[in-house]
């Protein structure tokens, strides 16, 4: 039976927040204080708002099912699917990126799909990587790949099943991967699949959802259109402040993790040009007004601030000019564009930056 709490006058609203343990995006330190990235973000909304967050813990799956059943109101955290948008309501704005990650034992060499043929698999029990249309499961059944899949209750008995030979293989995602990764005898394979984007869940058809969602939207927008906002400290103090190297100020100097052909890159493109698709939702398309918008355009404004780059998007063209242009050397990247061997002679595809050759 549902049952939503309601602000009398004077009160607070008191918002009930499902909690799990995925570190840095959301987790419990050893005083028992939630905290995270996602918490921090959720907090600083709810101090403008005026709401009073009362989190609920459990696994991933405990927490997911009390927000279908209404014993939440709010999960963070939720990646995006068409199966979760039959069970659940999100806000529309887009929090976070995230992927899925593949890790191996030591001795497990897996360079592609086809090497988790007749493998373990260690999978969190209830995520997206776990159940629904990307999942693992459902990818290798694509290519008529069998393999054996256990299922444990958090990221961490992932990595721990592995590193002990439980499982030969484990599915997290990449943010806690690289935040982890060294604690555990695993190591990365190359293979990552199933980009989504993160938001925040709400029970289906609840009056609570219905209102919070569009506040936090709203909140949401204004923060990331400010690159000095708590949104992007949030980013660098959770996220990636502890990962990379201080800078003068603090933060994290994004500068020390590129390679040296990278940075020449950027000393020979002082200005680099962008070839955008306008019409390829969400990932990247024009606004109403015609800004660039999208899951791409969000990375573009990271870059940007974390690297000093500057960008500029090519205006008037359509995703086949801006190919040509890569073409003719008249654009410099594509910010959104999907990885065929074909396209690899045309652009250089590194780990963080795609432009044209040479």
């Amino acid at each position: 039976m549902r049952q939503e709490a309601h602000a009398g006058p004077g009160q607070q609203e008191v918002i009930r927040v499902g909690t799990y343990e995925n570190q840095p995006k959301v987790y419990t330190t050893a005083d028992g204080k939630v905290t995270g990235f996602f918490p921090a973000l959720l907090e600083h909304i709810a101090r403008l708002e005026g709401w009073q967050l009362e989190y609920r813990h459990g696994t991933w799956q405990e927490c997911m099912d009390r927000l279908e059943s209404g014993r939440i109101d709010v999960m963070m955290d939720v990646a995006l699917s068409d199966e979760r948008k039959e069970k659940y309501d999100f806000n529309d704005e887009t929090v976070l990126i995230s992927w899925a990650a593949v890790y191996t034992r030591p001795d497990v060499k897996v360079q592609s799909f086809s090497d988790l043929s007749g493998r373990r698999i260690a999978l969190m029990k209830g995520s997206i990587y776990s159940a629904g249309k990307s999942s693992i499961r459902e990818l290798l059944s694509q290519f008529n790949i069998i393999a054996d899949y256990v299922e444990y209750s958090s990221y961490r008995d992932v990595l721990k099943a592995v590193a002990a030979g439980e499982a030969d293989v484990g599915v997290v995602n990449n943010i806690f991967g690289t935040y982890f990764e060294k604690e555990y005898n695993v190591v990365r394979s190359p293979v990552q699949f199933n980009p989504s984007q993160l938001r925040f869940a709400f029970t289906k058809d609840a009056p609570s959802g219905k209102r919070l969602a569009p506040l936090l939207d709203k909140r949401l927008r204004a923060l990331k259109q400010d690159q000095r906002s708590f949104y992007y400290k949030a980013i660098d103090a959770y996220l990636y402040g502890t990962l990379y190297a201080q800078g003068d100020r603090g933060q994290a100097n994004w500068r020390t993790v590129l390679t040296p052909q990278e940075r020449d890159w950027i000393q020979n493109h002082p200005e680099i040009r962008l070839g955008i698709d306008p019409e390829f939702y969400p990932f990247e398309f024009r606004g109403d007004k015609g800004e660039y918008r999208g899951i791409a355009s969000d990375y573009v404004r990271l870059f940007s601030e974390r690297l000093g780059l500057n960008f500029r998007v090519t205006e008037n063209i359509s995703r086949s000019d801006a190919v040509a242009g890569m073409q003719q050397g008249r654009i410099d990247m594509l910010p959104c564009m999907g990885f065929t061997k074909e396209r690899s002679m045309l652009a250089v595809f590194p780990n963080r930056i795609s432009g044209t050759k040479g």
